[in-house]
This record gives C-alpha cells, sequence and structure tokens, in this order.
C-alpha cells in the first residue's frame, strides 16, 4: 500500500475510534441485502439509514437520542444528498455555506439593528 494510503487510512482509524462507537450484531440472511437497498433509495449510506431506524425507535419510546450526531456519514451520502439537489458534491457544499453565511449575516444585521447605539 503506498504511503499516502496508510497515512489517511490511519487517520481515518483514529477519527472513527475518537469519535464513533461500533456494535457487531446479526441479522437473518437477507437482511443486510434489504437494508442497503433501502438506504439506497433514500440516498443514504446504510449506516445512516440504520442510526435513523435507531433514532425513530428511541423517539417511539420517548428516549431523547442524540442529534448532535446528523452527520452526513460518508462521502458517498454527501454525493447522494448532491445529486438528490441536481448538483454535484462541490455545488451542494458551497451552497450550504452560503446559505449559512446569509444566515448568520441576517442575524447580524437584526441584532446590531436591535441595539440602540445612542445608549453608549
Amino acid at each position: 500500500m503506498p504511503e499516502d494510503a496508510r497515512k489517511r487510512n490511519d487517520r481515518q482509524y483514529a477519527w472513527q475510534k475518537e469519535n464513533t462507537d461500533r456494535i457487531n450484531f446479526t441479522m437473518p440472511k437477507g437482511r443486510k441485502d434489504q437494508i442497503k437497498e433501502a438506504a439506497e433509495i433514500a440516498g443514504v449510506s446504510a449506516t445512516v439509514w440504520i442510526n435513523q431506524a435507531i433514532d425513530a425507535k428511541f423517539e417511539d419510546a420517548g428516549i431523547v437520542a442524540p442529534k448532535d450526531m446528523m452527520d452526513l456519514g460518508t462521502i458517498k451520502d454527501l454525493e447522494a444528498y448532491a445529486r438528490s439537489a441536481g448538483k454535484t458534491s462541490a455545488e451542494y457544499v458551497r451552497e450550504a455555506v452560503r446559505e449559512k453565511m446569509e444566515r448568520q449575516d441576517a442575524d447580524y444585521q437584526e441584532d446590531v439593528e436591535r441595539v440602540d447605539i445612542t445608549s453608549f
């Protein structure tokens, strides 16, 4: 394996180890293919699809699941989201960043307008 790929894999493994938990479980034969197919139809990875199902189950049970995990998961997911919006991944990210900046600018402008500068 080329050195660059090894370094990248080591970096990815270190990030995963620090930021994710793993649980291995078994399921009836064929279920994995059903999950992958359902996830593809939904435009997300199998991991995201399973986590969404778990979140829904938590919600049904009245358990508050951490919502800070709203991640795209993988580049494959990003590409699926971009495709569903009719954009390339780069266009999709640029648009998301631009929209976020516009919202922040609007919020800042509202804050500035609310402050009575003459009182200082």
